[in-house]
């Protein structure tokens, strides 16, 4: 044992003197002895359990820093660097915390126990969160470890399948496009339907730029009681998404990268050259013209090869990456999460793709016991091109399904063959597609902040401020290779921009406290947020070279500048109170005021209350062993839309394209625009929810259950107004429009053991939508076959009902009606012997009768497998997809689906009509509605996580490779490319398919590493 040099004196003297300091001398011995001992510092092993083994990822820190780590797979930990007088804080998700004094000891071994109250899933709820079993209102999670099972692009994507009534569809396969979220059925008809989504207290903020991975928890408000806190924007549901944060330990970093294969597998059966030179001269025969090709040039294409599959020319194998690193830690002071992510994502289409790399940083400061701040920054950037297509006729897929298969892509000189005189008119799609410049690039930067100040022991003020600024610029380039550039003789390109930012301001108190068996937590905000917008955009016409594209707009021979701005303001109060009595029985009631610039009646309030009834905590249930949680539900709530455009409350004056009345001089005219609305309310939502939540088995089987009425009254519409008032159309409210259902969810353990575990769980929800009334505006028609209609529902198709083809023996009776057999035959309604309006009928509907999900996992060992299966049924879809490519339409002049090579004929009398002049080939006939009823294997992967020992050795904490498949199975009866698809998503054009992009087939290979 090493001693000090004054204890070396000390033992170095002698005499007399040695005894009398003897005592002296041992307690110097044992005070640096301790102290010595005290000071080093150790590596401490041991093991973490329960009651039912070891507990893998249990978090053991050094009290007061910033050392720590975690358990392995067998609960076991080697803790560095550790003091005899540290104290180890030790922690798990649903079990209490354990301090351990470590003194002398190098093992430590701690069995937890359970913590019921930990165990209570935590829910956000909106300025505030709560455990499940205090909720009041309906709800839906998704967390973490269900979004890692997918690779994900877009957060939207993590709640198709897992949310009962919450119905989740991607509408297109074009990359890095958001998906459609309806809750609880469409809410509105003009106002807006998408859901009002909250990040990190943000509301209204961007989800563009969020990677997947950042995600921590996903919560879904769907009832009023839960939606009425956000009063003007709750009525289409409100979605809170919740980030990762740093913990305490030390740097940690996770890197995960994953890449995929995605390809469009479902095509339209087509005509090969040979089949379509034959159905192009029986068309030519019906329509009484000479054939177009000789016996022997029909035998000529089917010998020579010649020809194209368009599909297989303008679809491609598209190859996506995605990298994500992300940095955390902390302390009991600060801690940090930053994360970088990069996607690269090409579109199924030739020359479409899809760049965002995102930055975050997630900052917790804990000042000290009373004051805490929050700082979430974000920054984005997208770059896409052609990830916008319409769905029309103009668009590569468009004209692919509708064109000339004999024809090659290219002449023999090598260049594109532009249009030819069969099937299609239009232009040349792969030349559309290799030629057309649609490029948009988008930055975004947001910041948010949140200031918890505990003023005392039972009240404390929370406020968030959140400030996003955003920079958009699309650039447009049309050469003469692009159908606009060749009708029109030159090239064109435009450029517009839009800039803006968004600041909300929310400051809330919050007050808790118990007395007894009350239990009280009262909310009181105040809030306001601002939007402003720049536009401006450059046409430029008559290009003098196409080797700029849209980079030098002066080159045209004419131009056109528009510019816009505008700018919209809320400001809200609200209350709330949660009151709990003897821990059985809870209310909740809250009433918001919203003022919106936009509206003419600018203030309104939106009251909602909720009560439940924890019956599992009576005593005639309380500790039973097969049900161990019911509880009751019930509410009322009101919320609003304001969704409409900014200045809608105001008259307004309309800028003309420039007219030249001398022949050479510009003049922009101003002339009237919209008349000012005279009186412009709030869209309301009014609804009631009764539900039940139960548990059984110890919570290994657990079942919701909700039914729900909602009925929205003065309803946003744009209406035209006539043209002696102004030009353009009015803001008003009209009419009522109600939706109500069932939803039904139910999850629990089937297996649950230390080798073998299964996990599933199963929603469904049905909803009925009706448009109660329009104040006298029946019959508003969209598009083809829509209809807004009172005493139907929205997505409503009518148009003329398709009987076949008149047949053989039924001539006299066609001829009454102008035809001859073989011509399309429909149902006369009103037997006046012509096909009218008068004629219209119920054809289909667009929305579904109920949607349902199906999720399930099992994990052996180290091998976890999941599935995924989501659907609909009972939607129709309205195919111009399937109407255009059976020829006779528009720019399609001959077929090219191979059904019409059962085209009636003399010795064929089939339902598929003829193209004879007299046919009437009605495009809004029921002809080209199709059922959409489907079901889709929306993931299944299969994962290996790397076993302890081979951790060691790669000296790494966690690593996880996995394959999985994404849309790689579909069952319905739908013709077309993709039943889950359409090109549209207002309410009113719901369930058209107009050339949309199918849903891309994907395989995929990940890793993740810890370390």
């Amino acid at each position: 044992m090493k001693t000090s040099k004054k204890e070396n004196e000390h033992l170095n003297r002698g005499g007399d003197k040695r005894g009398k300091y003897k005592l002296l001398l041992l307690a110097l011995l044992f005070l640096g002895n301790l102290q010595f001992a005290l000071a080093q510092e150790k590596t401490v092993t041991g093991t973490i359990s329960d009651a039912s083994g070891p507990l893998p990822g249990a978090s053991i820190i050094v009290k007061g820093t910033s050392n720590g780590t975690q358990t392995d797979f067998d609960g076991n930990f080697t803790l560095s660097n550790v003091p005899n007088s540290a104290t180890l804080v030790i922690s798990y998700i649903g079990y209490k915390t354990v301090e351990e004094n470590v003194g002398a000891r190098n093992t430590i071994n701690v069995s937890l126990e359970e913590d019921a109250q930990a165990l209570d899933e935590i829910v956000v709820v909106g300025y505030g969160s709560a455990t499940k079993k205090d909720l009041t209102g309906s709800t839906g999670s998704v967390k973490a470890e269900e979004i890692a099972k997918r690779p994900l692009t877009q957060i939207d994507q993590a709640l198709q399948g897992t949310v009962s009534g919450v119905v989740v569809t991607s509408q297109t396969g074009q990359p890095g496009r958001g998906l459609d979220i309806r809750i609880r059925g469409t809410s509105s008809i003009t106002g807006g339907t998408s859901p009002l989504y909250v990040i990190d207290g943000f509301i209204g903020a961007n989800i563009n730029g969020i990677d997947p991975n950042e995600i921590e928890s996903i919560d879904v408000l769907k009832d009023a009681s839960a939606t009425a806190i956000y009063g003007s924007r709750g009525s289409n549901g409100v979605v809170i998404v919740t980030t990762k944060s740093g913990k305490i330990g030390d740097l940690k970093v996770d890197f995960s990268v994953w890449n995929s294969i995605g390809m469009v597998e479902r095509r339209l059966d087509m005509l090969n050259p040979g089949e379509f030179a034959e159905i192009v001269n029986i068309t030519d025969e019906q329509s009484g013209t000479t054939p177009t090709f000789t016996d022997a040039e029909i035998q000529e294409i089917r010998n020579s090869g010649v020809g194209t599959d368009w599909q297989d020319e303008v679809f491609r194998t598209a190859i996506t990456q995605n990298y994500s690193v992300a940095l955390s830690g902390g302390s009991e002071k600060i801690r940090y999460r930053f994360s970088v992510n990069h996607l690269d994502q090409p579109g199924t289409l030739i020359n479409q793709s899809y760049k965002r790399t995102t930055l975050r940083s997630n900052l917790d400061f804990i000042f000290n016991e009373k004051l805490d701040l929050k700082v979430n920054l974000t920054g984005f950037e997208s770059k896409s091109r052609n990830a916008e297509y319409a769905g029309n006729l103009g668009d590569p897929l468009g004209q692919a399904l509708i064109w000339n298969p004999i024809s090659p892509i290219f002449d023999e000189n090598g260049d594109y063959i532009e249009k030819t005189g069969l099937a299609s008119i239009g232009f040349n799609p792969v030349a559309e597609a290799n030629n057309r410049f649609n490029d948009f690039k988008q930055r975004n930067f947001a910041v948010t902040t949140s200031l918890n100040w505990k003023l005392l022991d039972n009240l404390t003020f929370t406020t968030t401020n959140a400030y996003t600024t955003f920079a958009d610029l699309t650039s447009d380039f049309r050469g003469l290779l692009t159908d606009v550039g060749n009708i029109n003789g030159a090239a064109r390109a435009f450029q517009q921009t839009n800039e803006g930012f968004s600041f909300l301001n929310s400051n809330y108190f919050t007050y808790k406290n118990t007395f007894g068996k009350h239990n009280f937590n009262i909310t009181a905000l105040y809030e306001q947020q601002v939007n402003e917008g720049f536009q401006y955009r450059a046409n430029a016409f008559d290009l003098s070279t196409e080797a700029n594209l849209y980079y030098n707009l002066g080159l045209a021979g004419s131009q056109q500048i528009s510019s816009s701005f505008s700018d919209s303001s809320l400001e809200s109060y609200m209350g709330r109170i949660n009151y709990t009595f003897n821990d059985k029985y809870l209310l909740t009631a809250s009433y918001r005021i919203d003022g919106s610039s936009r509206l003419v009646d600018k203030y309104s309030g939106f009251p909602s209350v909720a009560l439940a009834w924890r019956v599992s905590e009576e005593g005639f249930l309380k500790n039973n062993e097969t049900l161990n949680s019911l509880k009751i539900r019930a509410s009322y709530g009101e919320t609003g839309n304001q969704t409409i455009a900014p200045y809608s409350s105001l008259a307004r004056i309309n800028v003309s394209n420039p007219v030249f009345f001398d022949g050479t001089t510009p003049t922009v005219t101003t002339p009237l625009g919209s008349p000012a609305p005279q009186d412009l309310r709030w869209e309301v939502a009014k609804q009631t929810d009764i539900g039940i939540d139960a548990s059984f088995f110890n919570s290994r089987l657990n079942i919701t259950a909700d039914w729900y009425n909602k009925n929205i009254t003065d309803l946003l519409f744009s209406r035209q107004v006539p043209a002696y008032v102004g030009l353009g159309n009015i803001a008003t409210n009209l009419g009522e429009l109600n939706n109500s259902g069932f939803e039904f969810m139910v999850d629990g353990w089937i297996i649950d053991n230390a080798t073998f575990k299964w996990n599933s769980s199963f929603n469904i929800a049905f909803n009925e939508n009706e448009v109660v009334s329009l104040d006298g505006q029946d019959n508003l028609r969209s598009g083809e076959v829509n209809i807004l209609e009172a005493g139907q529902s929205l997505g409503e198709f009518t148009g003329y009902e398709f009987l076949g083809t008149w047949k053989s023996d039924e001539a006299a009776e066609a001829a009454a009606y102008g035809a001859i057999p073989g011509d399309a035959k429909y149902l006369d309604v009103n037997g006046d012997n012509a096909y009218t309006t008068e004629d219209f009928v119920s054809i289909g509907n667009a929305l579904p009768d109920f949607s349902f999900g199906f999720n399930t996992d099992l994990e052996y060992k180290n091998w976890k497998l999941n599935l995924l299966v989501q659907g609909t049924a009972g939607n129709d879809i309205y195919s111009s997809t399937i109407a255009f490519a059976t020829g006779g339409l528009g720019q399609a002049r001959h077929p090219t689906l191979k059904d019409a090579q059962n085209v009636w004929t003399p010795q064929n009398e089939s339902d598929y009509p003829t193209y004879s002049p007299s046919t009437q080939n009605f495009r809004n006939s029921s002809r080209f509605v199709y059922d959409a009823t489907y079901a889709k294997v929306k993931n299944l992967s299969l994962s290996y996580v790397f076993p302890k020992e081979i951790l060691d050795r790669l000296k790494v904490n966690n690593a996880e490779i996995y394959v999985s498949g994404q849309n790689i199975w579909t069952i319905t009866d739908y013709p077309g490319l993709d039943p889950e698809v359409t090109s549209i998503r207002s309410p009113l054009l719901v369930g058209n398919d107009f050339n949309a992009l199918p849903n891309p087939t994907t395989y995929t290979i990940g890793i993740k590493l810890g370390l």
